[in-house]
């Protein structure tokens, strides 16, 4: 079937239905997928959000839907703002707000160790990759390394975040392998490590 959409449609989280969220109350720090739902007897295109990835569920009438993208609801039940581009398969999102207050998910990180760092507030459980930025400091010398979850490298093959000295920004794509996390280890416990992320990307 194609759904073919012709006019802007909105679509309202605190409303349950049609151009509304799919059932349920209204969840924060929550991921929601949005989707085109049709209804062939009317012919009606119209939108639909939905906590699930795959099965929202429909209003009466409509039977046929499509995953359009994401978009991700935080601690105060507000969209936090995003652009998404791609018209195929692929969508990129980058959040549009404050960096190092909502979208930070470690902050002074020192383990020596891999250890988690969960994104999943941030990021949508079908996400290809997350999107990150991180801050890496250390005046003792020492470096700091980012991984996917359950990565089977310890440091070949995985991404440096800082070098011995001094403080480092970088920017990195991380897999995500359907966990919504990342994995992070500091060569020593002089590190200082912060965290944000800033997108990510999936297909729809």
């Amino acid at each position: 079937v194609n759904i073919i959409n012709t006019a802007s449609i909105t679509v309202t989280i605190t409303t349950t239905g049609v151009n509304g969220r799919d059932t349920g109350s209204e969840l924060s720090d929550q991921p929601y997928h949005v989707f085109i739902i049709y209804n062939p007897t009317s012919g009606l295109v119209r939108g639909l959000l939905s906590v699930s990835i795959s099965s929202p569920t429909l209003p009466s009438g409509s039977t046929k839907y499509r995953k359009v993208g994401s978009i991700v609801n935080n601690s105060s039940s507000n969209f936090i703002g995003m652009v998404q581009v791609g018209d195929g398969r692929v969508r990129k999102t980058r959040f549009d707000t404050v960096r190092n207050t909502i979208l930070r998910v470690l902050t002074s990180g020192s383990s020596t160790s891999w250890t988690n760092v969960d994104c999943s507030d941030l990021v949508p459980e079908d996400a290809t990759f997350i999107d990150i930025m991180t801050q890496h400091n250390n005046i003792s010398g020492g470096f700091a390394f980012i991984r996917p979850d359950n990565w089977t490298a310890s440091t070949v093959g995985v991404f440096l975040m800082g070098d011995s000295y001094g403080t480092n920004m970088n920017w990195f794509s991380v897999y995500n392998n359907g966990t919504e996390q990342i994995e992070y280890e500091c060569e020593n416990s002089f590190c200082d490590v912060w965290i944000d992320v800033i997108g990510y990307e999936e297909e729809v």
